[in-house]
C-alpha cells in the first residue's frame, strides 16, 4: 500500500511492483558482512499483476488402461491467493488445464467425480474380489485393489464384499462410506500394496509451467476394468453364445421354487431383477446357498438377486436352487431394472444372457428390444415380452416429448411383435419408444430416415 503508517515508515509505491533484485546484507556482532541479492516479488490490488511472471498447470486424467476420464471436477488451490480455489468442471477428453497461475506461489490440485456409482460395476466384480480374498486369484494391480477397497478402510476383507452387494442390488443408491470415483495421482510408487495413496498434486514455488500432472481415474467396485469412461469409450461385453436358463413353480399360496433351466451349466455367478405380485418374507437355500443377503426388496414388487461363487455350479435341469417365501402372490417375472440380467460362465468368466419360465414352460419376463432395423426408412419391428397376459401399451414420442402414435392391445404371456411404418410416424428424426404393461415400464430410443 503506497501510504504513510502510524509509524511514519514508508511503504513499497507501485513502482515497485513486479520482480525486484533486492541485496541483503548481514553482519555479526564483529561486523563481520556478507550480502546475498534476491528476487523480491511484489503484487497486490495497486499493482499491473499482468507484469508478473506466471506459469501453467496441466495434465490428464484416465483409467489404468489408458482411457480417458470425462466429467470430473479439478480444483487448484493457493492458500496465499484469495481468488483460489478456482476450478475446471467442464473436463473434455480427459484433460485440464489451469492457465496464468502467479510464479513462485503454493498450489494443490485434486480431482473429483460424483455418481456414477454403477458404471462397470456388476456381480462379476464380486466374484473376483471374492477370489482375490481367498487367494484363489490375486488382483494384479493397486489400482484394482484400490477400486476394491469399497468401504475405503484400506483392507481388502469381506465387508467389502457386503457393501457392493447391498450396491448391486439398489439397496444402497450410493456407497456411505466411499466416492464412486477415486483419482490418485501418477507421480507415486503404485505397488500391490497400493495404502495408503496420494490424491493431490502439491506444487511449492511454482517456478515453471508443469503440463504433465496427471491423475489416474479409479472407479470403486470396477475390478475388472469394464467402466465406461467417456462418451467415445463402448466397452462391449466377451458374451458367451449361451443363455443361462432359471425356472419358477409355485408351491401352493406361500412357496416359490426357482429351478435350474437350460444350461446352467459353469455358472460362477448370477445377477437379475423380478417382479412379483405379492411381498418377499423369506428365502432359503437349495443347489445354491444364497441368504437374504442376495436379495433386494425394492418397491412395488421388485426384488433384485446376485450370486458369487469361488467354484463354478453346474446343475441338472429342474433342479432346485432356492425357494422364496411369499404372500401375497406368486406370480413371478424376470424384468428390467436395476440390477441387469447377466451371469457368469466358464474358467474366463464370459458374460451371458439370462432367461426365466413358469412352470408351464413360457417365458416369465419382461422385456423391451430395440428396434429392427435401426435407423429405418420405411418399417421397423418391436420385440416385446410379456412375463404376464394383460394389456400393453407402446408409445412412441418425439424428442419433445410429444406423443406421435400409440399402439394399445391384450397381449398372452410371451414374446411379441409390433411394426411401425415411417407414415404412420409422419416425421423423421430422433424418436423414443416406451412400452407400459402393469408396473413395467421401458424406453428406448430409435432413429426414422429420409
Amino acid at each position: 500500500n503506497p501510504a504513510t503508517g502510524s509509524s511514519g515508515t514508508k511503504f513499497v509505491g507501485t513502482d515497485w511492483c513486479g520482480e525486484n533484485d533486492i541485496r541483503i546484507s548481514v553482519w555479526d556482532a564483529k561486523f563481520n558482512t556478507d550480502f546475498c541479492w534476491i528476487t523480491l516479488i511484489i503484487h497486490g490490488e495497486v499493482c499491473d499483476d499482468e507484469a508478473l511472471p506466471r506459469g501453467n498447470i496441466a495434465g490428464t486424467i484416465s483409467t489404468e488402461t489408458g482411457e480417458t476420464v470425462d466429467g470430473v471436477d479439478v480444483t487448484i488451490l493457493s492458500p496465499t491467493q484469495p481468488e483460489y480455489p478456482k476450478f475446471d468442471d467442464t473436463v473434455e477428453d480427459g484433460y485440464y488445464a489451469f492457465m496464468e497461475n502467479l510464479m513462485y506461489n503454493t498450489y494443490q490440485v485434486s480431482a473429483d467425480k460424483t455418481g456414477d456409482w454403477l458404471n462397470g460395476v456388476s456381480t462379476l466384480d464380486l466374484v473376483l474380489i471374492q477370489r482375490h480374498i481367498l487367494q484363489l486369484q490375486s488382483l494384479d494391480s493397486g489400482y484394482k485393489l484400490i477400486a476394491a477397497d469399497i468401504n475405503s478402510d484400506e483392507n481388502i476383507s469381506g465387508i467389502d464384499i457386503v457393501e457392493l452387494r447391498k450396491l448391486i442390488l439398489g439397496i444402497y443408491s450410493e456407497l456411505p462410506q466411499n466416492d464412486s470415483w477415486r483419482f490418485p495421482i501418477t507421480n507415486q510408487t503404485m505397488t500391490m500394496n497400493p495404502f495408503p495413496f496420494t490424491e493431490a498434486i502439491d506444487i511449492v514455488g511454482l517456478d515453471t509451467d508443469m503440463m504433465e500432472e496427471d491423475f489416474v481415474g479409479v472407479k470403486i467396485g470396477d475390478v475388472n476394468g469394464s467402466v465406461t469412461a467417456n462418451l467415445l469409450d463402448i466397452t462391449v461385453d466377451t458374451r458367451s453364445a449361451s443363455t443361462v436358463g432359471f425356472e419358477t413353480q409355485a408351491i401352493g399360496d406361500n412357496t416359490i421354487e426357482v429351478r435350474a433351466g437350460e444350461n446352467f451349466t459353469d455358472v460362477y455367478g448370477y445377477q437379475f431383477t423380478m417382479k412379483l405380485n405379492g411381498a418377499l418374507a423369506g428365502v432359503k437355500s437349495g443347489a445354491l446357498t444364497v441368504d437374504a443377503s442376495n436379495f433386494g426388496i425394492l418397491e412395488n414388487g421388485v426384488v433384485t438377486t446376485s450370486f458369487s461363487g469361488t467354484e463354478s455350479n453346474t446343475f441338472a435341469e429342474g433342479e432346485v436352487l432356492f425357494t422364496l417365501e411369499v404372500a401375497g402372490g406368486t406370480d413371478l417375472s424376470l424384468v428390467s431394472g436395476v440390477t441387469s440380467a447377466e451371469a457368469y460362465v466358464g474358467s474366463t468368466l464370459e458374460v451371458a444372457e439370462v432367461s426365466m419360465r413358469g412352470g408351464d414352460g413360457e417365458v416369465a419376463e419382461f422385456a423391451l428390444g430395440q428396434n429392427e432395423p435401426n435407423p429405418f426408412g420405411e418399417t421397423t419391428q418391436i420385440a416385446f415380452t410379456l412375463g404376464q397376459a394383460g394389456q400393453a401399451t407402446l408409445t412412441v414420442m418425439d424428442v419433445t416429448g410429444k406423443v406421435v402414435t400409440v399402439v394399445q392391445a391384450d397381449y398372452e404371456r410371451g414374446s411379441h411383435v409390433i411394426e411401425l411404418t415411417k407414415r404412420q410416424l409422419g416425421t423423421s428424426g430422433v424418436m423414443y419408444y416406451q412400452l407400459e404393461s402393469g408396473d413395467f415400464t421401458a424406453t428406448k430410443k430409435m432413429i426414422v430416415i429420409e
